[in-house]
């Protein structure tokens, strides 16, 4: 598994949890919302009972006052019926408030209501007419409302409401119940697949764990062998070049050895010298091998130890009395290739001074190597007779710009003095400071 799928998987995971908790929370918060709505249902339906119970205790209790106060005419039994009138009244229209989204219970309440003021306005004409005509027309007026049987309708319309009260109150303990059941099992289902998803998660997981760790051991394996294997063929790369190193510069030898020969047999003086001139350049090349123990093409050379050495050498084969041959330069590390082109440079430009600058008497030649940004400028300057189109259009010259192309630089003469009979010469090449792996920054041996 890629590491960006693993990411996913992880973020799909932590979402699903996030999710279920998201759900787990709102099915407890709905049901508080259901037990507060129940329970509030559930007291109301008991209030409704209550209220109820107390308006046929109402009635009854106005209709035993109503009787007490005919038989006796005593004046409290009269204060009792009135007190009842007026709690059937208030209880009437308390019931009203309460049942009044249940259409069954308020099309009761309305007929209750009208019943009880049918009712209360019999009891309370028979009760005038004990006041106006006595004893025997009240107890008749007593007898003719019963015939009607307005009481006993109130008490079955009372009684339905409390049947009905009765029956939504089981109706809502039963949706109760069911809603209950139903979130608990919700709850329950969220619950438990959420613990499966994160079970099978977990341990598709591990096994791509383990698949990855087989994978990342079976690559550790194959990229050791295959280092080994570079580092065999590196070896014996580098063998190949230190043999060829070795049988160059023998044949190098052996050339330079043949042309001084050749040098001493000829005859001819323009032979001779040119001879001479293809024997230093070699001698330079030589040196240059010499002094470069180079395994590879990117190995680091310092240039300051390599030049000293080169200069050295210049100054034991070439260098005649009376002519200074300096150097300045500084520590750079360079890869060897670019090193070999810059040796011939160096040696190049300080033998056609040596040749061309000074040609019976003797003189000043400096050499100067410095870094500049990413650059590398050299810099050969001599005090002699400055260079003629002769030497311009040299080997040596040649030799340069070819060099100078090799490192993709640039170079330009022009005089070092302002004195007509001997203005001098400086030669400037500049050319990319190519930087050696870090792993070949070492020293070479000179």
């Amino acid at each position: 598994m890629s590491n960006d799928s693993g990411v996913a998987h992880r973020r799909w995971v932590r979402i699903t949890w996030i999710a279920a908790l998201v759900v787990s929370a709102f099915i407890v918060i709905s049901f508080a919302l259901l037990s507060s709505w129940a329970e509030n249902r559930v007291r109301a339906s008991l209030e409704a009972r209550t209220y109820v119970e107390r308006f046929i205790h109402a009635v009854v209790e106005a209709e035993r006052s109503q009787r007490a106060y005919i038989l006796t005419q005593d004046r409290e039994y009269l204060a009792d019926y009135e007190y009842a009138l007026q709690k059937i009244g208030k209880l009437a229209e308390q019931l009203r408030e309460i049942v009044a989204r249940n259409r069954i219970e308020n099309d009761a309440i309305e007929e209750l209501y009208r019943l009880a003021g049918e009712r209360n306005s019999q009891l309370t004409t028979a009760i005038e007419v004990l006041h106006a005509r006595g004893f025997s027309a009240a107890v008749e007026e007593v007898r003719r409302n019963e015939v009607r049987q307005t009481t006993n309708q109130i008490l079955d319309l009372v009684a339905t409401i409390g049947e009905e009260e009765n029956r939504l109150l089981g109706e809502r303990e039963r949706q109760v119940t069911l809603l209950r059941g139903t979130l608990l099992g919700v709850l329950l289902f969220v619950l438990t697949g959420t613990f499966l998803f994160s079970t099978v998660s977990f341990e598709r997981e591990h096994r791509m764990a383990e698949r990855l760790a087989d994978l990342n051991r079976d690559l550790e394996g194959k990229v050791g062998e295959r280092t080994r294997q570079l580092e065999l063929e590196r070896r014996r790369v580098e063998n190949l070049l230190a043999d060829m190193s070795h049988r160059l510069g023998n044949n190098l030898s052996m050339l330079s050895s043949y042309l001084v020969l050749e040098a001493r047999r000829t005859t001819d003086p323009g032979a001779r010298e040119t001879l001479e001139d293809v024997h230093q350049r070699i001698v330079s090349v030589a040196s240059a091998q010499r002094r470069l123990q180079i395994n590879s093409a990117t190995s680091a050379v310092d240039i300051r130890a390599y030049l000293e050495a080169l200069i050295r050498d210049i100054r034991c084969t070439l260098v005649r009395e009376g002519i200074c041959l300096e150097l300045s330069a500084e520590a750079l590390l360079m890869r060897g290739d670019d090193a070999v082109s810059l040796g011939i440079i160096v040696n190049e430009l300080v033998v056609n001074s040596l040749k061309y600058a000074f040609p019976s008497d003797g003189g000043f030649i400096s050499v100067s190597v410095c870094g500049k940004n990413d650059d590398v400028v050299v810099e050969v300057v001599d005090d002699g007779a400055g260079i003629d189109s002769i030497a311009q259009e040299g080997l040596g010259s040649l030799v340069v710009q070819s060099m100078v192309s090799t490192l993709a630089g640039r170079s330009a003469h022009t005089s070092a003095r302002s004195d007509l009979e001997r203005p001098g010469t400086r030669w400037r090449v500049q050319f990319p400071l190519r930087h050696p792996p870090a792993q070949d920054y070492a020293d070479q041996a000179v």
